[in-house]
This record gives C-alpha cells, sequence and structure tokens, in this order.
C-alpha cells in the first residue's frame, strides 16, 4: 500500500487530496461517496451495476457501486482522466487498483 498526493479535476473544480494504492482493487479506481457528495461532483450511473467483494471474499456491505466519477487526475507531472467507481470508502477519498 501506497499513498499518494493527487489532484482531482473535475470540471471547473480543482480538488488536491491523497489516494491509496491497493493490489486487490483489480484495477479499478474508487471514490468514496460521501466525499465526491460533499465536493459536489457528478455523479454518472453505470450501466451495469457491480459489488465489491471484500478482501476475505464476502461482498462488500456498502452494497452494489451504481455510479461513477470521471476526472483528470494529476499525480506529480503525469495526468490521466480516470473513471472512479463511487462506494463507501474508509480512510482516503480515493483508491487506485493496481492488477
Amino acid at each position: 500500500m501506497i499513498i499518494l498526493p493527487i489532484t482531482l479535476v473535475v470540471g471547473e473544480k480543482t480538488l488536491p487530496t491523497y489516494a491509496m494504492t491497493d493490489t486487490s482493487a483489480e484495477g479499478k479506481g474508487f471514490i468514496d461517496r460521501s466525499w465526491a457528495e460533499s465536493h459536489e461532483l457528478p455523479l454518472q450511473k453505470l450501466k451495469h451495476s457491480f459489488g465489491i467483494v471484500t478482501f476475505d471474499g464476502d461482498l462488500s456491505e456498502s452494497g452494489a457501486v451504481t455510479h461513477y466519477v470521471e476526472a483528470t487526475m494529476r499525480i506529480e507531472d503525469h495526468t490521466e482522466v480516470i473513471r472512479l467507481n463511487v462506494t463507501q470508502l474508509a480512510h482516503y477519498p480515493v483508491i487506485l487498483g493496481m492488477p
């Protein structure tokens, strides 16, 4: 696990924050629902919702992922457009999954 300072740009908003990298997140990115809503980020509906399987093999209590946020993410001099699936996270506003 590595914690990275990142900046998310969504529309006119530029939001510095932190992201945790997670090898068990199957290469997907996630954003905390409360954090996204508190910053009034536009949530876009997924065509197909999906459940999150926790480290112990159970389905997450936060329920199915039904929305995402599309953002431009900056880490130092690297920039890319990223889709972050919206769910309830515990400690960091963003999780970056690593395959």
